[in-house]
């Protein structure tokens, strides 16, 4: 059974931001955590209880995974020189 997947608003606002090709491999990659929420590539962060990351080209998807209610939530969509600050 797929996990639910929610973004943010502030989420949101990134992804409005960015360009349509790029936004586009943005949402490929957030479809792929619906089934998947640690697909290949995924990589969880040093010092946070329930976050990971993913790449999707110079972007990265910062999200927080639930398995109890299988729900993944998109906290932020950032360019890796924002990402890693």
């Amino acid at each position: 059974m797929p996990h639910t997947v929610e973004l943010t608003k502030g989420a949101e606002r990134h992804l409005d931001a960015l360009e349509s090709d790029v936004a586009q491999r943005v949402l490929a990659t957030v479809a792929i955590l619906r089934d998947n929420p640690r697909a290949r590539g995924y990589i969880k962060l040093a010092g946070e209880r329930d976050l990971y990351r993913i790449r999707a080209g110079t972007y990265r998807i910062i999200y927080q995974i639930d398995d109890k209610i299988k729900h993944v939530v998109v906290l932020k969509i950032l360019h890796r020189r924002e990402a890693y600050r």
